[in-house]
C-alpha cells in the first residue's frame, strides 16, 4: 500500500476550516466574526498536552489564528506545518476552545 492511499484511509473526520472577518455594522462600527472557507476530510488526534489537537489535512488554506470547526468542538489553529517528507499533507495544532 502506498502512503498516499495509507493517509486517505487515516482522514475520517469531516471539518470546516474558518477565518476571522471584520464587517461593518448598520452604525459603521466593527463587528468580528467568521467565515467558512473550506469543508475538508482530516485525521483529529489529541496531543500530549492537553486541550491541543494535531490535524491532519490534505493541504489548504489555512494559517495561525484560522479555526476548525470540528463536530461539537472548535480549535483555534496555533501553528502549521507542511512536512518536506510528505508534502501531500499539512499538520495544524490547535487548541480547543471553551
Amino acid at each position: 500500500m502506498s502512503a498516499a492511499s495509507e493517509f486517505a484511509g487515516r482522514i475520517g473526520e469531516r471539518v470546516t476550516l474558518s477565518r476571522p472577518v471584520a464587517d461593518r455594522d448598520a452604525l459603521g462600527g466593527w463587528t468580528g466574526g467568521w467565515r467558512a472557507t473550506d469543508t475538508v476530510w482530516a485525521e483529529v488526534e489529541p496531543e500530549a498536552k492537553p486541550l491541543f489537537w494535531r490535524v491532519t489535512l490534505r493541504p489548504a488554506a489555512l494559517f495561525v489564528g484560522d479555526r476548525i470547526d470540528w463536530g461539537a468542538e472548535t480549535l483555534r489553529v496555533r501553528s502549521v506545518r507542511i512536512d518536506p517528507e510528505a508534502p501531500d499533507r499539512m499538520v495544524a495544532i490547535a487548541e480547543q476552545e471553551p
